[in-house]
């Protein structure tokens, strides 16, 4: 019995120690690339606004790897910060954006595994802040895939200091969800007349109400339909009440759809990689 219990934890120590070294290959941040000077792009707008990539949950270095190797492939854009937030929120910066054309900011939770995303919304809080106020970041584009979108979404509502201090310019949202009370088995208006909604969008929708960001906002709702109005992961319906919280008074909104790919691919998929460049650096 007594070798059975000690195969037993020699088994799950085991494990514990794959599943570490794993967690610690996924964090690994992605190579940066500076961008070539002498073959830059006439259809890319080269700009000194960065952006800040957020991924959803479990998500990694897997989320943005795809498409930091692409623009930097394409010499689009060059990677030339990471931010590691650690499970208890501590931020730690490595690389710089001043003075530097279409840098992109990969954002790293070492723990991305949790049942909501309060806490990767106060850390998202916390990660603009510093940027502002220790690398002089006044503007921002912002890329959320899934629930990342979410995530800055409630992070720009709850913290008026952001809305007053941090100008975004272009936001883009890739099958995100904001109304997660609703199903792919209704429809956007179906949905609407039967109020049908969850606790955390009707949290969001209040936190819009009194909105007052210090400029206007372009915002982006990529989605992608695999089938049945899905991307597998994310009902489309879900991300189309993204329109219920803008005011035109601060924000534009574009949707583009994206057929026969599945949620991953919205980060992964060539085509979807070119035109989310094409957004940020028209």
């Amino acid at each position: 019995m007594k070798k059975i219990g000690k195969r037993i934890g020699q088994i799950l120590i085991g494990i514990i120690v794959i599943a570490l070294v794993v967690q610690m290959i996924l964090l690994v941040p992605s190579p940066q690339k500076t961008l070539r000077q002498g073959q830059l792009r006439n259809d890319i707008h080269y700009q000194n606004v960065p952006t800040l990539l957020i991924n959803g949950f479990g998500g990694s270095n897997y989320t943005y790897n795809k498409m930091i190797n692409y623009y930097q492939k394409e010499n689009i854009a060059q990677k030339t910060m990471t931010i590691h937030v650690t499970p208890t929120g501590s931020v730690h910066v490595s690389g710089s954006v001043k003075g530097k054309k279409n840098t992109l900011i990969q954002l790293l939770f070492d723990w991305n595994l949790t049942q909501t995303y309060n806490s990767q919304t106060n850390w998202t809080i916390k990660v603009i802040k510093i940027l502002h106020n220790k690398y002089g970041v006044n503007e921002l584009n912002v890329v959320g895939h899934s629930w990342g979108g979410t995530e800055f979404l409630h992070a720009l509502g709850q913290s008026k200091w952001i809305q007053q201090n941090v100008k975004f310019n272009k936001v883009i949202l890739m099958g995100t969800p904001v109304n997660e009370g609703v199903t792919n088995k209704v429809t956007y208006p179906q949905a609407l007349r039967e109020h049908l909604t969850d606790a955390e969008y009707r949290k969001l929708k209040r936190e819009y109400q009194d909105l007052t960001p210090c400029s206007s906002i372009k915002l982006y709702n990529v989605m992608a339909d695999y089938r049945d109005n899905t991307d597998t992961s994310v009902p489309n319906v879900q991300s189309e009440f993204l329109a219920t919280i803008l005011n035109p008074k601060w924000s534009s909104c574009k949707t583009v759809m994206f057929y026969g790919i599945k949620h991953s691919a919205l980060h992964q998929d060539p085509k979807v990689l070119m035109k989310v460049a094409r957004m940020l650096y028209d």
